[in-house]
């Protein structure tokens, strides 16, 4: 039987989560999700912000695997503090990571988006933990 991590490795190496088509496709279901993400954004460097999310992939992705917080992981917290994030736009991040996965990856089905959710449900966990308010 294959594992979770087998399936979430597998389907990663598929869809190259950390070039340019997934990173495209991923922005446009997100922004998509609610009228309150753009806001976000507005004065972001979209280009920037592309590299950003390579690297809150990889910060999440570590976390999960070790538990252990990074500076870096809790700087991102912060960051979504300031910003007054709440729990469910973590939710409507996942659930993007999912469709995005699910136009790319062309073995996807439900173990994948599993493998996927579980993979990065701890350290979304920390992130939505971290936040003042809810």
């Amino acid at each position: 039987m294959t594992s979770v991590i087998e399936v979430f490795n597998d389907s990663w190496d598929r869809v190259q989560a950390l070039d340019d088509r997934f990173i495209s496709i991923f922005h446009e279901s997100f922004f998509a999700s609610s009228p309150e993400i753009p806001v976000f954004f507005k004065e972001t460097n979209l280009d920037n912000q592309k590299k950003l999310l390579r690297t809150t992939l990889l910060y999440i992705m570590s976390y999960s695997a070790s538990r252990l917080p990074l500076s870096s992981l809790k700087r991102l917290s912060n960051i979504h503090n300031k910003l007054k994030v709440k729990v469910i736009h973590f939710d409507l991040w996942m659930d993007a990571v999912i469709n995005t996965i699910k136009i790319i990856d062309p073995k996807f089905n439900e173990n994948i988006a599993k493998a996927w959710r579980e993979t990065f449900q701890p350290g979304l966990e920390f992130m939505k933990k971290s936040l003042n308010h809810h």
